[in-house]
């Protein structure tokens, strides 16, 4: 067969067979010129015809669930962050107490920040400002509002075919408003307007597969456990009524409260943000939510429950049976349901989100391999 092309030499003299670049012969391209058009021939779908119709999203890829997990847990953590932040400024606004519950609320930033000096709520106004201004804006500091924000987006740039072009607009602006304002309350009140939209966004327009398990996942243990944490850094302590109003504000669950009760009750706010599985806030509603999703989760056994469904359930029951106990019993249930969580969170991640196999023995013959 003739190639349709290539390098020719040609003799200087017509007819001569010999043929050499020393003696006047040249080197040029050839083209043989078909004897029909060029088909055009393509792997890539055409219109033409029906396409198949599909109401499954498909299986993910281990590094996408793991991402969508962490997109979850980021958006959580920098919303609570924010709140309880939010709270500290207010409380800043409105000058000194005669129950100043300042110090609680600074504890409050633990779980988030590291260990936070109490004595700084002694401290004068501006000091505290200060502080509170590194954490929204410094990158650096480990577990602050730019930190997890750059975290999130880092988490969310692999996942933009997953997320709907408002979603992604939305942490855009919310990356950018977080970088021109120094306003530090506007920039705390910015960034909660922003993470519920994209919350909203996220949950009217991603499928119900797998995807939007694993971010729902990541959401539900990172809002239960920051709960757990913030209760055990407040409580133990005297909390004052005005603590407590900073604690159902921090929640979101505010006016849910005023709706049901007329004073402040200490057990009643207990309940409410603990066992109350009606308050999407609430610990009991997340373990609810957990024991929903781990049961969804692609099966990777052949009969029985998961351990991840095993320690969901666990979790979850625990906290019911616990309902009603007395106020004194919460920090230690607190201590429980944080145990749980974090198995939960490394059983999701070793089971779902590892990317080397486990090698296994196949005996063949005389010869031993691994694969």
């Amino acid at each position: 067969m003739i190639m349709p092309g290539g390098l020719v030499r040609i003799s200087p003299e017509p007819g001569s067979k010999a043929v050499s670049n020393q003696a006047g012969g040249e080197s040029k391209d050839l083209w043989i010129l078909a004897s029909e058009p060029e088909k055009q021939i393509t792997l890539l779908s055409t219109s033409s015809g029906t396409a198949p119709l599909s109401r499954s999203g498909g299986e993910i890829a281990s590094r996408t669930a793991d991402n969508l997990f962490w997109v979850g847990r980021y958006a959580e953590r920098t919303e609570s962050l924010a709140r309880i932040l939010r709270e500290i400024m207010i409380r800043l606004s409105e000058g000194a107490a005669e129950e100043d519950p300042l110090e609680l609320l600074l504890l409050s930033l633990d779980p988030h920040t590291g260990r936070v000096d109490p004595a700084l709520a002694n401290a004068p106004a501006s000091s505290v400002e200060e502080k509170i201004g590194a954490v929204i804006f410094d990158a650096s500091i480990l577990g602050g509002v730019r930190f997890n924000v750059n975290s999130l987006l880092r988490a969310a740039r692999s996942l933009r075919e997953r997320m709907s072009e408002d979603a992604w607009r939305t942490l855009n602006r919310m990356d950018s408003d977080l970088e021109s304002t120094q306003n530090k309350t506007e920039s705390l009140d910015n960034i909660l307007i922003y993470l519920s939209s994209f919350s909203g966004f996220v949950g009217e327009s991603m499928t119900r597969g797998s995807g939007f398990r694993f971010l729902e996942l990541g959401r539900r243990i990172e809002r239960a456990s920051l709960l757990c944490d913030f209760l055990l850094s407040v409580t133990g302590k005297t909390v004052t009524d005005g603590m407590w109003e900073h604690i159902l504000k921090i929640q979101n669950s505010s006016m849910t409260y005023r709706r049901r009760y007329k004073r402040l009750d200490p057990r009643a706010v207990i309940d409410l943000l603990v066992f109350d599985e009606s308050n999407p806030r609430s610990a009991a509603h997340q373990l609810r939510r957990l024991e929903q999703l781990t049961a969804e989760l692609p099966s990777r056994r052949e009969a029985g429950k998961s351990e991840e469904e095993r320690l969901a359930i666990q979790a979850a029951s625990t906290l019911r049976l616990a309902e009603g106990s007395a106020p004194e019993a919460l920090r230690d249930l607190m201590f429980t349901e944080l145990d749980y969580l974090r198995k939960l969170s490394n059983v999701i991640a070793s089971n779902y989100f590892s990317y080397v196999e486990a090698q296994q023995r196949v005996e063949a013959d005389q010869w031993s391999v691994t694969v």
